[in-house]
């Protein structure tokens, strides 16, 4: 009886049936996107942020009074994640000629001008920036309270900030100051376009810009984006991009 003869073993895929080779093929794709797409989330998208506060010397109220706002524990005593902002130098702001305009005009007073760099993250893991001016002999008003940037579908910019009355030393009371006025309110914005927050005594005129690194191509600054859970792991912006 003559015997067959079996063929050897083949571990390449030229010897899978061709089902087989395209189920392999495709689980790899799949993989392959998979990876492509955590690496994608693994960080946030950077954007540069830049607000004008500014006081107006001639209110146009119509008279009308306004209660004292109450200061929440979470504004005035709150500690903030110092590591996750870089401030950017002067020379890289890009409102520079609206705080000239603004200190030019005998209607304003700035009071405070500032441009940071921070990632975005969503609502639940986002992060507050403190805005604060010190007490300056001879200035009646500074500005406390703070900032927070949120991208999950849309770009969100919360300003909840507070226009102080800075009490004179001559009152015994030197370092002390108390609430006047607030801005709070939470807006949509959109990244590279001028954002003003109203209100009859002070605003606030901001701007947000998506960060590239030179030879990144640009993308859809208000695309829709999915929500990630990445942790802010106390790394600083600085040590992701270091400012020009």
């Amino acid at each position: 009886m003559k015997k067959t003869r079996s063929r050897p073993y083949s571990r390449g895929c030229a010897h899978y049936p061709k089902y087989a080779r395209l189920y392999v093929l495709s689980s790899f794709l799949i993989l392959l996107c998979l990876s492509a797409g955590s690496l994608k989330a693994e960080y946030p998208p950077i954007y540069d942020v830049e607000i004008i506060v500014f006081r107006n010397l001639a209110p146009n109220d119509g008279g009308e009074r306004w209660t004292t706002p109450v200061m929440r524990r979470d504004v005035n005593r709150r500690s903030f994640p110092k590591d996750e902002f870089t401030e950017l130098a002067y020379r890289l702001y890009q409102m520079q000629n609206i705080t000239r305009a603004l200190e030019n005009s005998r209607d304003y007073e700035v009071l405070y001008h500032r441009a940071w760099r921070q990632l975005a993250y969503d609502k639940r893991n986002s992060v507050a920036y403190p805005v604060e001016t010190e007490i300056e002999k001879g200035k009646g008003n500074s500005i406390q309270g703070w900032v927070r940037l949120i991208r999950e579908r849309f770009l969100h910019l919360d300003v909840d900030l507070f226009l102080m009355a800075n009490q004179d030393q001559a009152s015994g009371m030197s370092g002390y100051r108390i609430p006047l006025f607030e801005i709070e309110e939470k807006r949509r914005v959109r990244s590279g376009e001028y954002h003003y927050f109203d209100h009859p005594r002070f605003g606030v005129i901001a701007r947000v810009t998506p960060y590239r690194p030179s030879g990144v191509p640009a993308e859809t600054p208000d695309a829709e984006a999915p929500a990630t859970d990445w942790q802010p792991q106390g790394k600083s912006v600085a040590r992701l991009e270091e400012t020009p």
